[in-house]
């Protein structure tokens, strides 16, 4: 996966996988989550999300961030 230079110290994870999955609503107008299907218990929502993270990776050279990613300037 490559490495991403966010301006943010954190991002959502929900976010990125809801953006990943496609799923938009024009209610919301905006991505629906995806759910994590981790139990709501700390491990298991950790497991769940790194194995969302590995499907995305494996999806792609390069995952779309739903936020700007801000660019070095030469």
């Amino acid at each position: 996966m490559p490495i991403l230079k966010l301006a943010k110290r954190s991002d959502c994870l929900m976010e990125w996988v809801a953006q990943w999955a496609g799923n938009w609503s024009y209610y919301h107008k905006d991505y629906q989550y995806v759910p994590l299907n981790g139990g709501h218990r700390a491990l298991g929502d950790c497991t769940a999300a790194f194995e969302l993270i590995k499907r995305m990776a494996a999806d792609s050279a390069q995952i779309n961030c739903p936020v700007p990613i801000p660019q070095k300037n030469s």
